[in-house]
């Protein structure tokens, strides 16, 4: 399948990371307040929606480059990536813009009813943008039409299964301001209340079909804590919720300062979890046997996607910062972790085996014929 492409050429050369506790220095960058992120389907371009400043940054994470920025006539928060279409919620605001996301340039302005949109997500080829709003409601947007429908799911954080796209999973920590209960399941026995208190997350899975969701599956002890994260590995097969808390049992007041990860054909049972210090996020490579999970701001965890065993801990420096936004992802073709640290965005290398530039190479080179 041909994928949207920027003009940027491969240069797919093996980077060394530091096994020791602390890394060597990444390429990086100095940003205002982040509101948003998206990365091309081929992990090369990197876009930044910037608020403040009204701007989208499009970075080339395999050169270390940032390419130009983009003013737009709204302040971009959210940002999702359909094809060659980019949607952008605007900040205090029930809109969405679709845009070329090459260019930036404004194709319609889309109106979502209710409070202001707070977070948007899509499968990267097809299907509708999923849109959630401040009181934790999600609305389908048909990418054709622009048409917006109120669905019955709930939650804030979003993610569609990026394999058939036949799936939205959606988490929150966030206590609501009215009781939440959503109803569902194969056989219409499942009932989740969100947690009124905001100690624990709310982890669901509804079914795609046209514009219909439908509740199939969910956990309401997916996490607990404050902030929010939610990954979903690039096979569809993992999710977790991240948030600062970690874990912890119902049953068992002793607190799991890690990441609860679960298989997106069950939700109801934790496969394992991943050990990240005070959790902030956490990342599934898109071709490599590797996952990050990130912890107290500077701690790099390398873990095993199967076995989640921690394989390597990096320390990078902390540096001053005066705001907090979830960016992890892997970019420069599968070679480098992208990762914010306040106004910093980071471009670490990993630590390349001449088997993963291998890998690295064929899988690109296939996307890219």
């Amino acid at each position: 399948m041909k994928r949207p492409r920027f003009g940027i050429a491969l240069l797919l050369i093996p980077l060394s990371l530091a096994s020791s506790t602390r890394a060597a220095e990444p390429a990086a960058f100095k940003l205002q307040s982040v509101g948003g992120w998206a990365l091309t389907p081929d992990n090369v371009i990197l876009i930044v929606s910037v608020p403040t400043k009204g701007e989208l940054v499009y970075f080339d994470t395999v050169t270390d480059k940032e390419i130009k920025r983009v003013e737009v006539d709204f302040q971009p928060t959210s940002l999702a990536l359909r094809g060659e279409t980019l949607y952008a919620a605007a900040k205090g605001a029930s809109l969405v813009y679709q845009l070329d996301a090459k260019t930036g340039k404004e194709i319609k302005k889309i109106k979502v009813p209710g409070e202001p949109v707070e977070q948007l997500a899509c499968h990267p080829t097809k299907g509708n943008i999923y849109a959630s709003n401040s009181q934790q409601e999600i609305f389908s947007i048909d990418a054709k039409t622009g048409k917006v429908l109120k669905t019955a799911a709930r939650g804030t954080f979003l993610a569609v299964d990026p394999v058939a796209g036949n799936a939205l999973f959606t988490a929150s920590i966030k206590p609501p301001k009215e009781k939440i209960t959503v109803k569902g399941g194969p056989d219409g026995s499942l009932v989740i209340t969100f947690d009124t208190t905001g100690n624990r997350g709310v982890l669901l899975k509804y079914s795609v079909a046209g514009d219909t969701l439908k509740l199939v599956d969910g956990t309401d002890n997916a996490a607990i804590g404050g902030g929010g994260a939610l990954a979903l590995s690039p096979d569809g097969k993992s999710v977790a919720f991240v948030a600062s808390g970690g874990w912890r049992s119902k049953s068992d007041p002793k607190q799991h300062v890690e990441i609860a990860v679960f298989d997106t054909g069950d939700l109801k049972t934790m496969r394992g979890s991943v050990e990240a210090g005070a959790p902030q996020n956490l990342v599934f490579h898109p071709v490599l046997k590797m996952g990050v999970g990130l912890g107290n701001n500077v701690d790099l965890h390398y873990f095993n996607p199967k076995s989640l065993v921690i394989k390597n801990k990096v320390t990078l420096k902390r540096m001053p910062h005066t705001f907090w936004f979830n960016l992890l992802a892997f970019g420069g073709k599968g070679t480098k972790l992208i990762y914010l640290q306040g106004e910093n965005l980071l471009f670490v290398p990993l630590e390349l085996s001449a088997e993963d530039s291998k890998a690295l190479g064929e899988f690109y080179g296939k996307r890219d014929e």
